[in-house]
């Protein structure tokens, strides 16, 4: 049996020395927290890695995508998704001109000066899903043999 490398495509590490209040961990998880909301409000995540009890909870919103993501190790990872949302995650979140940098800079920034500032509410979330969703429809349109 083959088994196919995880791929991480964000951590909270990544951002910890960077928050103004290192006791307060959400602001570090804002950036992956919202992908993490996709995944789940889309019903594209992985049941084997995030539980129905996560699932139950972000449905009737008693925890957030940010508050998820903090329960999951603070991470994001390819094994989270179904397999088809590992090429479009390629796509959009890997890399310095990643898509996804751009939408969350384009929905947020206006408001907000940094990404530790964006607060964790369900109405930035909805901002940010649907740019996330708008991006994953074209490239979907854009790649049909994929899916």
């Amino acid at each position: 049996m083959i088994k196919i490398m995880q791929k991480k495509y964000d951590d909270i590490r990544y951002y910890l020395d960077l928050i103004p209040t290192p006791n307060d961990q959400i602001p570090a998880c804002i950036y992956g927290g919202f992908l993490v909301g996709f995944l789940i409000g889309g019903g594209v995540y992985s049941k084997e890695v995030i539980s129905e009890d996560l699932v139950k909870n972000f449905n009737n919103k008693e925890k957030t995508g940010p508050q998820i993501y903090l329960e999951l190790d603070g991470k994001l990872t390819s094994d989270m998704m179904q397999n088809e949302l590992v090429k479009f995650f390629d796509y959009y979140v890997e890399g310095e001109n990643a898509p996804y940098q751009k939408d969350f800079g384009e929905v947020f920034f206006n408001e907000y000066k940094s990404p530790f500032e964006v607060d964790d509410s369900w109405d930035n979330f909805q901002k940010i899903n649907n740019k996330i969703t708008r991006s994953f429809t074209n490239w979907m349109i854009s790649n049909p043999d994929i899916g």
